[in-house]
């Protein structure tokens, strides 16, 4: 039997972390009672699991059902569950104890916790129903894993060590002595309770396995188990450490494999094939028991505690152990003792061995600080022999053993004070010069170390002129190695890794990324500064439009320490940097929100969450974010943004093995460059590969690709077996996506097959163990990734020395510890593409050991014929740095290479071969694989280059004119970038000139100087600046929409012409590939249309910030404009100014001195009304001066004063209502391709072009025949109207859908505008109104032009009509229809023209070509007819060369008009009885004009108003008879005398002169109105208000009802309706018109009358009496 020393740091840590995750943060679950009912309240947090396994275990059972888990636990249920653990049998004596009675259901539990020495009480009492505190439950948990006696001063550390109590404080510190316990913020918090889910977290963390029955276990357990029951068999593998229960008996623990240690509490044990790595640890049993080996086992130490004798426990053994236990090894230590510093007997002594046969022990002589492995893979062994010194010594003596490990055999050599390695002039090794072997272990020199083969006899240092000899017992051959390859450059291992320390990027004091080691050596002087930092995939939220996208980046630094804390609460500025070699600052000012000291699994962080959408900040994909602090250095931090919505692979075949499979890759969106970073396969063996990209895979559009084919050149078949395969593909901009799809014809899967496995723990931060304050601390509680790691060999195997010589240092303890719970899998060279597995290494490396080597070097290992290799390479790999954090994720394409040399390129012109040159590239020249041009994926073809000696020729015509990019792959080297700029011959002197000057609406047309086109040709961005420093990107016409603007090249490319630009002084700037940027010289284009009149401030009210929102603020909203022209005002905004601050426009937080448009009432759509101003500029005590600026627009000014007003009209200034403008056309538009429905448009004239754009946007409602229309949005859709301009800049018509207006007769139509009078319009769909055409001349100007020139419009009228010629007309000239050019005059062309600018569009021409249209002598007559328009007539007579068209004048000629009759109309529809004048003694053209210029209108001198809507009392109107015009005037009967005569009088003008018509009507019977009775009929009838006056009385033939019309407000009136009676039948008022019956009377208080059933009226004279309270009483008769 053999008892090797092996250091178990990974169990023992592995459950320490376990422990102090449970008990030191509180993230713990589950509960305790006592019966088998179904568990009830089980709780669904991160209390579940563990809750769950102690219900599982009958740890915790429940009462009726409840096992109340955030309940305090008591002593007693503490007992109870201990008890089981252990399956405790004996009971110790407790009848003195006063506070448990055997009645009690614990008194059983008690007495036997009691006799385990794991619970003691105070005097008298055991406290069994107190809740039990955090110091109690520490020293139950050291006493069942058998800690104690640990030294106390490890407790200086915590902030409240004098709040532990005395008896608890060795066991404490002996939790934390062995790293369990490493406290929260500072503090141990003894005295605070535990739950009991939190109990129920520490059970399910301290055990893998509870074992409660007898009987056979096998399994691999990752943590520690416990055994509680008799007759036991345990094999396998256990991670942790096993506990035997005092229960415990007859335990055999047969082929198994322990990490941790053996401690038994109970009865026998036997040991077979079993190697325990810890030591066997007895205690417990009063009787010593009975422990057998066989010669199979191996066990590092054994140790007893209290009297009992190890040899007793060992004299019925079996095998060669027999006598390995001496009397001195009697009554050692406690286990307690065996920290990290230990060595395997206790304390620092060695337990020796006879024969030495084992080697692991140390021999006799000399000292030893004992040995240890790292990795559980190699035993460590202790130097052999002693050593022979020097008087001086340079190194210390007993320090200079050797040491053997996983990363090499060493001599360490730890210099005294006064000397270190850069002394050292020379080093001897049996004579032999090995100074140049001689390498840092640390970075100031203080230790380094010699790599062995074999152990030297003597080793001699020189320094200072100083010699030391060290004599060690070796063999005298050659033993250091001088080699290049003791070890390889990398060690591959894989594990879990906390997922904090794993996602954590690291920097260095410049603010860079940290990605592999910077030095392989441990300072043990140097404080380090770093700001680690964690960033989550961040997703893109896109909203259905496309054009608005969301989601928030956060990024997360520790906030634990002051020096944290402050380096983060100074932190000022965001920038965000392109992710590439060049870090370009994209946002130098991102906005974000700080959040401070916020929780993060126990420990505390500092957060910054920073909205995507800002500038330049609106795509998915990797990111650089640059932290800057006033309080230290930068950091830079990676992000990835991610879209919301996933990839998705989708199988388009059956897979097979051989056969190429082809899947559609669904919501990947991408531009040129394909985004899959990686693709890795896991095949039905378990076994994961990388993929290459073209060899094995590829992407093309939506298509995804798995090449399988073998037959292909370079193919393989990657489907070899049958089975489940997992292709996962993770991309750039993207979510990691997974697709898992079944192969069922390849080979069946070996069952040799090994899966790689995956070794666990429970994960707490290895960055941050041991104090540190970066990485995560201990918040990473059980959560970690599966990752792989880099180990440097030479960082590892220093780390492993200083461990070995007990030299305490962080960094190296966080090396270790990463080594330690990982699993070793490959090591490898940098820069070759080959990996040898790490077992087939170690098994080499023990070979030359069996043979009496110390180690066998790389370098040999790989020129050997056995050196085993591995395909497998993992997709990412993190490097372990010198201070324990984790570099940068590398991917497959970069880790593990060598950087290429550097490339010089040659001069590189159009038409020349380039060459590269590159450094000291003898063995990279070599090994170029491939190389790619400008993102191809497909390889250069190598008829387009050639390589010789250090040079690549790349061949002319091969590279693209401007920047090309080569890549470079070479096999084990990084991608090689080269940029080349391949120069084309430019033209010169080249400059811009602008032809000025330009009027409002004209081109801005620019020549290239010198040039013949090839500037334009090659023209990339086009620059429009104004006075104010604002740029414009310009693009090509009709990029933007038909009104943007825009440019277009002439066909020569010598000049472009920029449209639409508006009034303002300008630069332009011009840039072009391949040519420097050329700008103009200032111009400006003059304004000539008048600014459109701002809207005026309704009201202003302080608003509370709310949600992201960072300020308070002001809203404005306003008066005089519709929905539609505020929305384009508020849009138009360019400067704000606040007092003397210019605020600027709020892009996603609302922020000070911000202003932002928003929209209020949504009913008219997403249309913006108001105006949003941030406090802080604003003094609304005094009043500040708002003053806003918008493109077209007055300047708007208002004082805002007090935290809300509503805008009052000045009483000295009485509003009046603007006339509305009269309509000049109306015609009828075809319908557009999105549109529903036809349009009318009406055009407007008695305004400026101005004043007409005001009253457009101030309209406010349209209503054609009573339907509500709406504004447009999209196409013309059912009631809705548009308002809009032709050719001009401002508004200039109306349209309206056509589905309201009457098929025959005239449709009303009412324009409500506000501050404007309502315009109404009779239109009839049958007779379109056409405005007047301009008056024509025509002249001709040369032998093929001839030009028509105009009068009678002013200029904006006369653009927009030729505009509409432009675009939609029919010309003819003589016999011949002539056609509109846009560009140049031809055969039957004509061309509408700006006579001031050729490129202008300020129209007032038209230029005809001669042809033969125009006849060579006499007249040819010109026709233009254009929509809404009469037809322009024009004659011109080529004698004259000249032709002018004169309107014809009226007829001048007298008429005599007069009244032809009057008729009575009964009361229809909506309107009023009424009156019908008809008349004669005039032509129809002239009535028409008369009825259209009425002014006046008086009924026995009661004055009429012309109706608005429907006829009502007291109003007139214009009518028709004959569907050909007005022809008639309707009057409201209400002002006629019922008999008697009746004077009308009108007023109006005949062909121009002024005319008054009196008429005289007498009725033969009409309804009469009679004084109201002052009689008391009612009551005091004569007393109250006047009732409202009664416009009329009439039959309603629809409705069948007899209808009282007011003229006043009703409302009141109605209101107070007490009674009504007609003809004394009492009438019943009804509120709705389906229960109008019999007798019954409806008020309509919004139209203003009262409807009465005919039941109750009769022929002759009707007395209608309505009484109503607080009025005077209504009687009226009405004659029938």
């Amino acid at each position: 039997m053999k008892y090797n020393f092996y250091k178990s740091v990974g169990a023992k840590k592995a459950t320490a972390l376990a422990l102090a995750a449970a008990m030191t943060m509180g993230i713990v679950p589950a509960a305790y009672a006592a019966d088998k009912t179904p568990i009830k309240d089980i709780p669904s947090n991160w209390a579940k699991t563990a809750v769950e396994n102690a219900v599982e275990n009958d740890l915790m059972t429940g009462y009726e059902g409840y096992v109340r888990p955030f309940d305090n636990i008591t002593r007693a249920e503490v007992s109870v569950i201990v008890n089981k653990i252990l399956a405790a049998e004996d009971k110790a004596d407790i009848s003195h104890i006063t506070d448990v009675s055997e009645d009690d259901w614990f008194c059983e539990a008690m007495a036997k916790i009691v006799k385990t020495g794991i619970l003691s009480g105070n005097g008298n009492e055991l406290m069994p129903n107190n809740d039990i505190t955090r110091q109690e439950a520490f020293c139950l948990v050291a006493r069942m894993l058998g800690l104690t006696n640990g030294s106390e001063n490890i407790l200086d550390t915590f902030a409240d060590k004098n709040d532990i109590a005395a008896w608890a404080k060795s066991s404490i510190a002996s939790l934390v002595e062995a790293g369990y316990i490493s406290g929260s913020d500072g503090k141990i918090n003894p005295t605070e309770k535990i739950t009991r889910a939190e109990f129920a977290q520490v059970l399910s963390n301290i055990a893998d396995k509870y074992i409660f029955e007898e009987g056979e276990v096998t399994g691999d357990f990752d943590g520690n188990v416990f055994v509680g029951a008799k007759n036991v068999t345990l094999s396998g593998n256990v991670k942790g450490n096993i506990v035997l229960g005092d229960g415990a008996d007859k335990t055999s623990l047969k082929n198994l494999n322990v990490k941790g240690d053996v401690l038994s509490r109970g009865g026998d044990v036997s040991f077979e094939n079993t190697k325990v790595d810890g030591n066997l640890v007895i205690s417990g049993s009063d009787s010593t028991p009975e422990i057998k080996t066989d010669d199979k086992t191996e066990i590092t130490s054994v140790k007893a505690e209290k009297d009992y004798s190890a040899e007793k426990a060992f004299e019925n053994q079996t095998g060669e152990g027999k006598n390995i236990y001496s009397k001195a090894d009697d009554k050692t230590s406690t286990s307690a003792d065996t920290k990290k510093t230990s060595s395997g007997g206790g304390g620092g002594s060695s337990s020796s061995s006879s024969g030495g046969s084992s080697s692991g022990s140390s021999s006799s002589g000399g000292s030893s600080s004992g040995g240890s492995s790292s990795g559980g893979s190699s035993s460590g062994s202790s130097s052999s022999g002693g050593s022979t010194v020097t008087k001086t010594e340079i190194v210390d003596t007993e320090k200079a053993a050797v040491i053997s490990d996983d990363a090499g055999t060493w001599l360490p050599l730890v210099f005294k004070d006064g000397f270190t390695s850069a002394d050292v002039t020379s080093v001897k090794a049996d004579g032999t010069d090995v100074t140049s072997a001689l390498s840092n272990v640390t970075t100031e020199g203080t230790i380094a170390k010699l790599p062995l083969v074999s152990t030297p006899k003597k080793v001699e240092i020189t320094s200072k002129g100083k010699t030391q000899t060290i004599t060690l017992n070796g063999t005298g051959e050659a033993s250091v190695y001088t080699g290049s390859e003791y070890l390889p450059d990398y060690y591959l291992v894989h594990g879990p890794i906390p997922a904090w320390d794993y996602y954590l990027s690291n920097y260095d004091n410049e603010g860079n990324l940290r990605i592999q080691p910077s030095r392989t050596t441990f300072s043990l002087t140097e404080e380090k500064e770093e700001h680690p930092s964690y960033s989550p995939d961040a997703e893109l939220i896109t909203d259905e439009s496309g054009l608005n996208v969301s989601g928030n980046v956060i990024i997360m630094f520790n906030y634990n320490t002051d020096a944290e804390k402050e380096w983060f609460n100074g932190i000022n500025q965001l920038e965000l940097v392109q992710y590439d070699e060049n870090k370009t600052t994209l946002n130098a000012n991102l906005e974000y929100k700080s959040d401070k000291d916020v929780d993060h699994y126990g420990g505390k962080i500092g957060q910054l969450t920073i909205p995507i959408g800002q500038g330049n900040f609106r795509s998915n994909g990797r990111y650089y974010v640059r932290v800057k602090s006033s309080n230290g250095s930068t950091a830079l931090v990676e992000i990835h943004v991610v879209n919301q919505t996933a990839p998705n692979l989708v199988l388009k075949e059956t897979p097979a093995s051989g056969r190429n499979l082809h899947m559609a890759m669904e919501n990947m969106v991408y531009g040129i460059t394909q985004p899959i970073e990686s693709v890795t396969l896991t095949d039905p063996t378990g076994t994961t590969i990388e993929l290459e990209k073209i060899t094995d895979w590829y992407l093309i559009g939506d298509l995804f690709v798995i090449y399988n084919d073998d037959t292909a050149q370079n193919g393989r078949n990657n489907f070899e077996y049958s089975g489940n395969y997992t292709v996962t593909v993770r991309s750039n901009g993207f979510k990691t996506i997974s697709k898992t799809f079944n192969v069922s014809d390849g080979k069946d899967v070996p069952t040799s097959n090994q899966i790689r496995t995956m070794s666990s723990f429970d994960a707490v931060s290895m960055a941050t163990s041991g104090g540190s304050s970066d990485g995560s601390g201990d918040s990473s509680g059980s959560y970690s990734v599966s990752a792989d790691l880099f180990f440097n060999s030479d960082l590892l195997a220093n780390a492993l020395i200083l461990d070995k010589l007990n030299i305490e240092n962080e960094g190296a303890k966080t090396v270790v510890d990463y080594w330690s719970n990982t699993i070793f899998d490959a090591v490898l060279n940098k820069g070759e593409t080959t990996y040898y597995t790490s077992s087939g290494y170690l098994d080499a490396v023990n070979g030359a050991k069996v043979s009496g080597k110390k180690w066998l070097a790389f370098g040999e290992y790989v020129k050997s014929d056995n050196a085993k290799t591995t395909p497998n390479r993992p997709h990412s790999v993190k490097e372990v740095l010198e201070d324990g954090l984790l570099g940068e994720i590398q991917y497959s394409s970069s880790y593990a290479r060598l950087n290429a040399p550097k490339a010089t390129v040659s001069e590189s012109k159009e038409g020349q071969d380039v060459v590269i040159t590159f450094e000291n590239a003898a063995d990279y020249m070599n090994k170029i694989s491939s190389i790619k041009l400008n993102g191809d994926y497909s390889e250069l073809s190598k008829e387009n280059y050639t390589i010789e000696n250090n040079t690549l020729t790349i061949k002319a015509g091969t590279l693209s004119i401007g920047e090309n990019s080569l890549v470079i792959d070479a096999a084990g080297y990084m991608s090689n970038i080269v940029k080349i700029n391949y120069a084309k011959e430019t033209e010169k002197d080249l400059s811009l000139s602008v032809a000025t000057p330009i009027s409002e609406g004209g081109d801005i047309v620019i020549t290239v100087d010198n040039s013949e086109g090839d500037f334009l040709s090659n023209l990339s961005g086009v620059v429009l600046k104004n006075s104010n420093g604002t740029e414009k990107q310009v693009y090509v016409s009709g990029y933007e929409g038909s009104n943007a603007v825009c440019y277009v090249l002439s066909d020569d490319k010598k000049k472009i012409t920029i449209k639409n630009a508006d009034p303002e002084t300008y630069t332009v700037s011009i840039s072009a590939n391949y040519y420097d940027t050329l700008i103009t010289e200032e111009f400006t284009i003059e304004r000539t249309t008048p600014l459109v009149k701002a809207p005026t401030v309704k009201a202003h009210e302080k608003k509370a910030k709310k949600s992201l929102e960072r300020t308070d603020y002001y809203r404005l909203t306003f008066n005089g404009m519709n929905a539609n022209a505020l929305d384009s005002y508020l849009n138009a905004i360019t400067k704000v100014t606040v007092g003397s601050t210019e605020y600027s426009k709020d892009s996603f937080y609302f922020n000070e001195n911000n202003y932002r448009v928003k929209t209020i009432d949504d009913s008219q759509g997403s249309k913006k009304d108001c105006l949003d101003l941030a406090e802080n500029g604003i003094n609304a005590t005094e009043g500040t001066v708002i003053t806003v600026e918008a493109k077209g627009y007055e300047t708007m000014t208002y004082t805002l004063k007090g935290e809300s007003s509503v805008v009052k009209p000045d009483p000295s200034k009485p509003e009046t209502s603007k006339d509305a403008p009269t309509v000049s056309a109306g015609v009828k538009q075809d319908k557009g391709s999105f549109d529903s429905y036809a349009r009318y448009r009406f055009t407007f004239k008695g305004m400026s072009s101005s004043d007409l754009t005001a009253y457009l946007s101030a309209v406010t409602k349209v209503t054609v025949e009573e339907t509500s229309y709406s504004p447009m949005s999209g196409g013309m859709g059912e009631s809705m109207y548009k308002i809009g301009t032709s050719g001009y800049s401002g508004y200039n018509y109306i349209e309206l859908a056509d589905n309201a207006f009457k098929e025959s007769g005239k449709t009303t139509i009412v324009i409500k505008a506000d501050g404007y009078k309502d315009l109404t319009i009779k239109f009839d769909v049958t007779n379109p109104i056409k405005a007047d055409a301009p008056t024509a001349t025509v002249t001709k100007t040369d032998d093929t032009t001839y030009r028509m020139t105009f009068t009678g419009m002013d200029a904006d009228e006369l653009t927009a009509y030729l505009n509409d010629i432009k675009n939609n007309s029919t010309v003819t000239v003589g016999e011949k229809t002539y056609t509109s050019s846009y560009y140049s005059l031809s055969a039957n062309k004509y061309l509408v023209k700006d006579s001031s600018n050729d490129y202008g569009s300020n129209y007032d021409c038209i230029d005809f070509h001669a042809n033969d249209g125009f006849a060579a002598s006499g007249d040819t007559k010109i026709v233009i007819t254009a929509p809404g328009y009469k037809d322009l007539k024009c004659t011109y007579s080529a004698g004259n060369n000249s032709g002018t068209e004169t309107p014809d004048q009226p007829d001048q000629s007298e008429t005599t008009l007069k009244v032809a009759g009057c008729t009575y109309n009964e009361a229809y529809s909506m309107e009023v009885a009424k009156y019908r004048l008809t008349f004669s003694g005039i032509s129809e053209s002239e009535l028409k004009n008369f009825l259209d210029s009425i002014t006046e209108v008086t009924v026995n001198e009661n004055k009429y108003n012309e109706k608005t809507l429907f006829l009502g009392a007291s109003e007139y109107t214009k009518a028709e008879t004959s569907g050909s015009g007005y022809d008639c005037l309707d009057i409201a009967a209400n002002g006629f005398n019922a008999s008697g005569d009746t004077v009308i009088v009108i007023k109006s003008k005949l062909n121009g002169e002024a005319v008054t018509i009196t008429y005289t009507y007498n009725p033969n019977g009409s309804g009469s109105t009679e004084t109201p009775d002052n009689g008391n009929d009612s009551g005091n009838t004569s007393e109250g208000k006047d009732t409202p006056a009664i416009g009329s009385v009439s039959y309603e033939k629809w409705d069948k009802t007899y209808r009282m019309l007011f003229t006043d407000d009703v409302d009141d009136f109605f209101n107070a309706i007490s009674s009504v009676s007609v003809n004394e039948n009492v009438y019943t008022g009804v509120a709705y018109s389906w229960d109008f019956k019999e007798k019954n009377y409806i008020t309509k208080p919004n139209d203003k009358y009262i409807d009465f059933t005919p039941d109750g009226f009769s022929d002759g004279k009707n007395n209608i009496v309505i009484k109503a309270t607080g009025y005077k009483d209504l009687k009226y008769t009405y004659t029938k």
